[in-house]
């Protein structure tokens, strides 16, 4: 009891939600644990603001690599991604703070973003936003998703498992 089951549910899982209009509607701030290069910070934001903190976070820490080597040459500590280490994604509590594997993740359509996720319930609570470098330490298994284009995500049964691709509707 009190466990957290982090298997997905399915294969069609809604990632983190948007906040519902009637709690932007109604003001509420949330506070928005950021870990950044081992550091966590935490920002209170209106729900509306969350996405272009990400932006502002990544555009004032963003790596700055020439534009001839930084999707060709992998960083030494493996990671592949063609973002720099400190691109901005989102992850959830259960990943970052739980040590739960990560299981579900998304290439999004609609912001080229990325998410790296536990599989299970979410609520606007549980997001966290962190560096994407922090979730290939955690995890250099991700690497495998590189490639993936915007609009497709990918579900595992469980760490170290066979990733599954899926298209996002």
């Amino acid at each position: 009891q009190g466990k957290h089951d982090h298997r997905p549910k399915s294969r069609n899982r809604h990632a983190l939600k948007t906040p519902s209009k009637a709690s932007l509607n109604q003001g509420r701030c949330v506070i928005a644990p950021i870990l950044w290069d081992g550091c966590v910070f935490a920002i209170r934001m209106r729900p509306s603001t969350l996405l272009i903190a990400m932006g502002i976070f990544s555009s004032l820490f963003g790596c700055k690599r020439s534009s001839s080597t930084a999707a060709s040459t992998p960083e030494p500590s493996g990671y592949q991604f063609e973002q720099p280490e400190n691109t901005a994604c989102f992850s959830c509590r259960h990943v970052i703070k739980g040590g739960a594997p990560i299981l579900f993740v998304t290439h999004d359509a609609d912001d080229g973003g990325w998410q790296f996720l536990c599989g299970g319930d979410h609520t606007e609570d549980d997001a966290m936003i962190v560096g994407m470098g922090e979730v290939v330490k955690m995890d250099p298994s991700v690497n495998e998703l590189h490639e993936i284009p915007e609009g497709v995500g990918a579900t595992r049964e469980k760490r170290g498992g066979t990733w599954t691709t899926f298209r996002k509707h």
